[in-house]
C-alpha cells in the first residue's frame, strides 16, 4: 500500500462522512426554520397594528358618542324663590298615562331618564273651572331624586313660584331655546317645543340633565 492510499484510509477513519453530512443538512434546516419564522415578523405586526388601530376607533366612537349625548347648559343660578299668592284653586288628578297627550315628537321613546327613577305617574292639572291647566308626567326613586315634566298646549303650565329673569343666559339644544335655572339642588328648564309649552323641574345632576333635554328635543 502506497502512501497516498494510507492517507485515504486514515482520513475514512478520523472523519465519519455520513455525521459530516447530518450536520450540514441540519445547519440548512435550522437557517430555513429560521427564515421562515422571521417571515412571520411583519404578518404579526400587521396583525396587531390592525387590532390597535381598531381598539382605537371604537374608543373615538364611543367617545364622540357621549359628546352628543351632553351639551354644556347654561345655567342661570338663583339664589331666593318667591312663592306666588293664587287667587284661585287647582285639581290634580292622577290618570293613565294613556289618557294624555304625548308631547314629545318621537311618540313611544321615552325620554333619556336615570335609571333609579324607576317610578312613573302622570297627573292632569284642572283650574277652579274644573278646565285644563296642564299636564304632569313624572319620575322619581320615591326620594329625593325627581324629574317632573309640566306641559300644555294653550298657556304656560301651572306653577306656584316665580323667580328674577332679567338677563337670563339662553341654552340652545337642536334649535331650541331653554332657560335653565337653578337653586340650590334644583334645575328649571323652560321652552316651547311641538306645540307645547314645558316647565320642567329636576332634581338630578346636571349631567343627566343635559342628557335628558337633548333626549326629549330630537
Amino acid at each position: 500500500m502506497n502512501n497516498k492510499e494510507k492517507l485515504k484510509n486514515a482520513m475514512k477513519q478520523d472523519i465519519n462522512l455520513d455525521n459530516c453530512y447530518n450536520k450540514i443538512i441540519n445547519k440548512i434546516t435550522k437557517k430555513k426554520n429560521n427564515l421562515w419564522k422571521l417571515s412571520f415578523i411583519p404578518i404579526c405586526l400587521i396583525i396587531v397594528l390592525s387590532l390597535l388601530l381598531n381598539f382605537q376607533s371604537k374608543v373615538d366612537n364611543t367617545s364622540n358618542k357621549e359628546h352628543t349625548n351632553t351639551i354644556k347648559l347654561n345655567i342661570n343660578d338663583v339664589t331666593d324663590i318667591s312663592v306666588l299668592s293664587l287667587d284661585y284653586s287647582l285639581k290634580k288628578e292622577k290618570v293613565n298615562n294613556l289618557n294624555i297627550p304625548y308631547p314629545f315628537k318621537m311618540e313611544g321613546v321615552e325620554p333619556n331618564i336615570p335609571s333609579d327613577l324607576d317610578s312613573n305617574y302622570t297627573y292632569i292639572v284642572y283650574d277652579n273651572e274644573n278646565l285644563l291647566s296642564n299636564y304632569i308626567i313624572t319620575y322619581t326613586n320615591n326620594k329625593s331624586r325627581t324629574i317632573n315634566i309640566k306641559y300644555s298646549k294653550d298657556k304656560e303650565p301651572f306653577r306656584d313660584y316665580y323667580f328674577n329673569d332679567n338677563e337670563t343666559k339662553i341654552t340652545t339644544i337642536n334649535n331650541v331655546d331653554l332657560k335653565i335655572y337653578k337653586y340650590k339642588n334644583e334645575y328649571f328648564a323652560l321652552f316651547s317645543y311641538n306645540g307645547y309649552n314645558f316647565d320642567i323641574e329636576a332634581s338630578i345632576t346636571e349631567q343627566e340633565l343635559s342628557e335628558f333635554l337633548i333626549s326629549i328635543l330630537k
